[in-house]
């Protein structure tokens, strides 16, 4: 009599025996091409069914499952051992492959139709903890077979790495100087600082020394105010790029200006020394804007976030531009503390001189 173990292996070894019929196992042969601009770190398997590629037709129109023996990665790492070979002169590219299967149904006429589907996405190795996404490639293989005609299943896995290995490769030689992710240098070229257009008319007054006239107040004072007068200065920054042999170059442009339309004073103020309180409202912004120039230079810029880095700074910095101004107006009193606007004057005028000698004016 059997015993509840022994039918328990007997059971297995049937449903061994079942699955081996209705199985194959793929392998592949190594691509034998190596790739002219990258070389693979790793390759993730990302597939829903991993080891196993699908079903296929076979005798008396059954299904069986195809598979990878030893796995899917040791296979692909097998016929990519070429790719895989490190080379620092290259990019260090992670392969993930999110999808790979062969499908195959049948047509009217009794002919297999089937399709050997594969699709990867690419990311960049920064070091051991960052990777940086790069971009993903689909590919397929369309094929018709009588039922009575094998096939080589490996052979279309391989075809396919094939073209994902050529892909990569013709990408980054089209996006090498045109996507930052694949720079190794940033560089920052300081242009002078802009001025607009020349024209008495314009609604702008870009900063340059003693450039304010009592004229350039054109706004109507405002009710909300306490104040006699008020400038309203401002500074920006624009920095378009451009990419050429692994290098972003970064034209950093910076503007100090002051709006007309938003300047207002009232009548009783409008002399030389409410003028000259002013303008160090003015001279302070363009000293904030030479602050910012001085520690761009000293930052360690990224090519993968020196966007969001400049914008850091500048908000930084801005906080520093208010807070300066309001001291400004406290310890002068709004310009009617004589010696604190004369100490501020040479503060300022001095600061101002040092920032821009240090950034080469």
């Amino acid at each position: 009599m059997l015993n509840s173990t022994t039918l328990k292996l007997i059971f297995l070894l049937f449903l061994a025996n079942q699955f081996s019929a209705f199985a194959q196992n793929i392998s592949l042969s190594p691509l034998g091409y190596s790739p002219k601009k990258f070389y693979l770190t790793s390759i993730q398997d990302n597939t829903r069914l991993h080891d196993i590629l699908g079903k296929v037709f076979v005798e008396d129109f059954k299904k069986k499952q195809i598979f990878f023996d030893r796995g899917m990665l040791l296979h692909i790492a097998e016929c990519l051992r070429s790719s895989m070979k490190k080379d620092v002169s290259k990019f260090p590219i992670i392969l993930k492959i999110n999808e790979l299967f062969i499908q195959e149904d049948l047509s009217k006429s009794n002919l297999i139709i089937g399709k050997c589907v594969m699709f990867v996405a690419f990311e960049l190795q920064r070091n051991d903890s960052v990777s940086i996404p790069l971009t993903s490639f689909e590919t397929s293989l369309d094929y018709t077979r009588s039922l009575s005609k094998e096939v080589d299943y490996g052979q279309f896995v391989k075809n396919r790495l094939g073209k994902v290995v050529v892909f990569l490769d013709e990408w980054i030689s089209k996006n090498y100087d045109k996507t930052p992710t694949l720079a190794h240098e940033v560089k920052v070229i300081f242009m002078e600082d802009y001025m607009g257009e020349a024209s008495a008319k314009r609604d702008t007054v870009f900063w340059s020394p003693n450039c304010l006239k009592w004229t350039d107040f054109m706004g109507l004072p405002s009710t909300k105010s306490k104040n006699a007068a008020e400038i309203h200065t401002n500074f920006e920054y624009f920095a378009p790029v451009k990419i050429k042999n692994g290098i972003v170059s970064i034209y950093l442009n910076m503007k100090t200006f002051a709006l007309k339309n938003m300047s207002w004073a009232m009548p009783y103020v409008r002399d030389s020394a409410g003028l000259a309180h002013e303008q160090l409202h003015f001279d302070i912004t363009k000293i904030i804007t030479e602050r910012y120039k001085k520690r761009v230079k000293a930052m360690a810029l990224s090519v993968d976030n020196y966007d969001s880095q400049f914008q850091i700074l500048f908000i930084d910095i801005y906080r520093e531009m208010n807070q300066l101004q309001r001291q400004y107006d406290e310890e002068t009193a709004h310009s009617m503390n004589v010696s604190e606007q004369k100490r501020w004057s040479e503060k300022i005028t001095k600061m101002l001189a040092e920032l821009q000698d240090e950034n080469g004016r």
